[in-house]
């Protein structure tokens, strides 16, 4: 059996190992999004949809390849003018949601297309498609394109119990990583560490908790 194919399986078994029958039930979708590229770089982001609960993915590229992948964002980036194909599957569990827009941005090679397929009577179902080819001169640089989807709840893949927990966020935090710090012992002289003293730093607003440091020692990254 493929690999794809056994992934595909694999997680529905799983899916049918905990939908449940009770009183406060909630109707189960499963999605699988996958997402075509030869463009150098894309981005797709993921608007309304969904209530997704649960995801896994698989990819396919360079081993150069960079790329983020999480429920509401996809970003794959490869050496500049580098076509080579790359394509990434994804697979959610939700509840029931609203609408779908998906913004597709890539560089000014290739194309990017998305198809979105649901989970009916045992297979997937392929329920549109969309595709940004070529440039946009209304968004330079990043050829924007934004799609919209009316996803249809008429039958869902099954209900089970779930209920929200205390560690769920609705808010993404972030935090900008600089990994440029050099010290003499490491580096062998200073790199964007100015007026350093044993309790102050002329350029940085705090002391770091592990005194000034140098991005290349990995005991340091380890911690970080």
């Amino acid at each position: 059996m493929p690999k794809r194919l056994l992934f595909i399986a694999l997680f529905v078994l799983l899916v049918a190992s905990v939908l449940q029958v009770a009183a406060n039930q909630e109707e189960i979708f499963i999605y699988m999004i996958t997402v075509d590229t030869s463009s150098d770089w894309t981005e797709v982001i993921l608007s309304g949809g969904p209530r997704i609960i649960s995801y896994n993915y698989s990819l396919k590229g360079p081993t150069e390849l960079r790329y983020s992948i999480r429920p509401g964002y996809i970003s794959l980036n490869k050496k500049a003018y580098d076509t080579t194909p790359v394509s990434v599957n994804m697979i959610f569990l939700a509840l029931r949601g609203e609408s779908w827009s998906f913004t597709i941005r890539k560089g000014d090679i290739g194309f990017t297309r998305i198809f979105i397929y649901k989970w009916v009577d045992g297979t997937f179902r392929l329920e549109q498609s969309f595709l940004n080819e070529g440039t946009n001169p209304q968004h330079p640089g990043t050829n924007d394109r934004t799609f919209f989807m009316n996803l249809l709840y008429d039958k869902p893949a099954g209900r089970a119990v779930y209920e929200d927990t205390a560690g769920e966020f609705n808010r993404l935090i972030l935090t900008f990583y600089y990994p440029w710090y050099g010290t003499p012992n490491v580096s062998g002289k200073w790199f964007h560490w100015e007026g350093v003293t044993g309790e102050s730093i002329a350029n940085t607003a705090h002391y770091p908790l592990l005194g000034i440091y140098d991005s290349w020692d990995e005991r340091v990254i380890n911690a970080h």
